[in-house]
């Protein structure tokens, strides 16, 4: 067992850049410590079970080591497979679920960091921050978010089936939660803080979105935002003024696309605006709320054509969330 506690360099965090800060040290014959507060790669984890990067797979390659996706777009699980193997076959030096509770410098006449950890107390002459963005959430600051309805990672569609779910964001995040849950049979309301869908959205994903929003499957509030959570109500600050969203029932299990469905979703047609760091539904009908975040940047601000219409009625919702970021 390494008992050392003294490093030249301390890299806190284990995803992406701070295992391959670790591939530059080792080849560089430095020694040094990864220290991670979860699993390998525990953003990447965190991510939604089903997604596929944005990027290219030779992208994300770290260390000169080829990443190999059955796909034009790697998923998920094949990058978790691939960091992984670069773990092992550079045996890097690497502490997971230990948490880094403070870092404090020395005297002047020491060029050395105490840190100190939830297991451990370690010095280092250098200290590399690597904790990247998505796996620390931007909260929304608002009354009632620390509810145990309240998530702040969007893992997959199937819990929100049949429910009700509110999506705060307009981005990768909040754009395929909306979606994937529509889609799952939820009945899916996005809260956006700006007048149209992130342009950075996946331009294979943006037309899908819009689409859905015209045709009234999924409603939408552009320039809005949420001011309150409650355990059965949500409040959503819209041009229009205050609109409270109260839970009812569930809506019955309906297909996609018949008249039915299509009907009782085109009936709800204004747009929900949505903040640039998150994507949240709040689900109502279980009192949960699901908050997804991402911090990939605003959107622009030349929508296409939108849906308007005049103020909702506060009849049929409840809010299902979901929080996470996408590259």
């Amino acid at each position: 067992m390494n008992t050392n506690t003294h490093y030249t360099v301390i890299i806190i965090g284990g995803g992406p850049i701070g295992l391959a800060c670790a591939l530059e040290a080792k080849k560089a014959s430095l020694d040094y410590l990864v220290l991670e507060k979860g699993s390998l790669v525990n953003s990447l984890y965190n991510y939604p079970s089903n997604m596929t990067f944005f990027s290219t797979s030779e992208r994300l390659e770290i260390g000169g080591v080829p990443f190999v996706s059955n796909n034009p777009k790697p998923t998920r699980p094949e990058a978790l497979e691939y960091y992984r193997r670069v773990t092992t076959a550079y045996q890097l030096n690497i502490h997971l679920f230990e948490k880094v509770v403070s870092v404090s410098a020395a005297a002047a006449s020491e060029p050395v960091y105490t840190v100190t950890t939830s297991k451990q107390v370690y010095t280092a002459t250098y200290i590399i921050i690597a904790t990247g963005f998505y796996d620390i959430p931007y909260l929304l600051n608002v009354p009632g978010e620390d509810l145990p309805k309240v998530t702040h990672y969007y893992k997959e569609a199937h819990p929100y089936a049949f429910q009700k779910v509110l999506v705060v964001g307009a981005q990768n995040s909040s754009v395929d939660a909306a979606l994937e849950t529509w889609r799952k049979g939820a009945d899916v309301t996005m809260v956006i803080r700006k007048d149209d869908i992130g342009a950075r959205v996946k331009y294979w994903v943006r037309p899908d979105i819009i689409n859905r929003i015209l045709e009234g499957s999924i409603k939408a509030y552009y320039h809005s935002t949420v001011q309150e959570i409650r355990e059965h109500e949500v409040d959503i600050i819209t041009p229009e003024g205050l609109v409270t969203r109260r839970l009812l029932t569930p809506t019955a299990p309906q297909k996609m696309g018949t008249s039915a469905s299509m009907s009782t979703r085109g009936a709800r047609k204004r747009s929900v605006g949505a903040t640039k760091s998150f994507s949240s539904a709040v689900n109502e009908a279980d009192a949960r709320v699901l908050i997804t975040i991402r911090l990939n940047g605003d959107p622009q601000t030349s929508p296409p054509s939108r849906v308007t219409g005049s103020r909702p009625s506060l009849e049929r919702f409840t809010e299902n969330s979901m929080n996470w970021s996408l590259p």
